[in-house]
């Protein structure tokens, strides 16, 4: 993908908040994949200590030995792997590579609540030569960031936009524009609200693009410069819990007003209203996973 540096071998990337749609977080790859009764696809490991991939009922090869780890199983089908020279990627029982190898991290959509079940998420080292914290998003076999609701493309990053909608096409304009003016960033997340307006994955954006990518991320210090758009943020929180419905998304939003209700403008009543809230929806989503 170009303009991410490929130099760290094990990669992180921590969200700022431990929302649902954040939680599943570029994680480290200290582990191998772990073998359950479930599976029927199993690692193996030769002599050499490459691992490849068997059948548990006959112990027939699938995949022969050459790779460094097997790190995740999605349905006894695919596969998250790392090469010897320290490269992730995904690939089938075919060996065909389902996403390109790279250095950074992938894994699979586990979770049936969001969009996309299945497909591969990738969190890179770098984007646009910063440490990346923030995004992982949905490639093709390509590697193209798949721009999504929830998880629009980072600037700068390849993009297969076949299928994009008008909304996304604003959110895109607005991750663009956020690298030089911040004001033009949030234009175009009106112009994607304007587009969508029942969508709560654009307000979700909107929330993200400055709450994400500001100085106030730690919730530490107050920069007078971003306080032109708190009421903006707010209104962006409160129009979104209106028309969300999905629990976990709902987690997620009501984090980001736990967090803007403590840090950006202080209001007890309303943070304890989010924090009651979080209480009461992580014991929903947790039942529904």
């Amino acid at each position: 993908m170009s303009r991410i540096i490929t130099f760290l071998l094990i990669v992180y990337a921590i969200p700022l908040f431990g929302q649902q749609e954040s939680s599943e977080r570029c994680p480290v790859w200290m582990l191998r994949l772990q073998t359950t009764k479930e599976m029927k696809v199993i690692p193996y490991k030769d002599k050499l200590g490459n691992y490849g991939l068997k059948s548990r009922d006959n112990d027939s090869i699938i995949i022969s030995a050459h790779y460094k780890k097997i790190i995740y199983n999605f349905n006894d089908t695919n596969f998250i792997v790392q090469s010897n020279d320290c490269l992730f990627g995904a690939i089938n029982l075919k060996g065909e590579v389902l996403a390109p190898f790279y250095f950074g991290t992938y894994y699979f959509n586990y979770s049936k609540a969001r969009n996309n079940f299945g497909n591969i998420l990738a969190c890179p080292v770098y984007v646009d030569f910063m440490r990346n914290e923030t995004y992982f998003y949905f490639v093709n076999q390509k590697g193209e960031c798949i721009p999504s609701d929830y998880h629009p493309c980072p600037a700068n990053i390849p993009i297969d936009n076949a299928n994009i909608s008008k909304s996304l096409e604003y959110i895109q304009k607005a991750e663009e524009a956020l690298i030089i003016d911040r004001l033009s960033a949030v234009c175009f997340c009106n112009e994607a609200i304007a587009a969508d307006s029942l969508n709560p994955a654009v307000y979700y954006f909107a929330i993200r693009l400055l709450m994400d990518n500001n100085a106030l991320k730690n919730g530490k210090e107050n920069f007078l410069e971003y306080e032109y758009y708190y009421s903006w943020i707010e209104d962006c929180i409160q129009k979104g819990l209106l028309v969300e419905t999905d629990n976990a998304k709902l987690l997620s939003f009501n984090q980001y007003k736990k967090f803007f209700y403590k840090h950006y403008i202080p209001d007890k009543i309303l943070y304890n209203e989010a924090k009651k809230e979080i209480k009461r929806l992580k014991k929903i989503v947790k039942r529904d996973n």
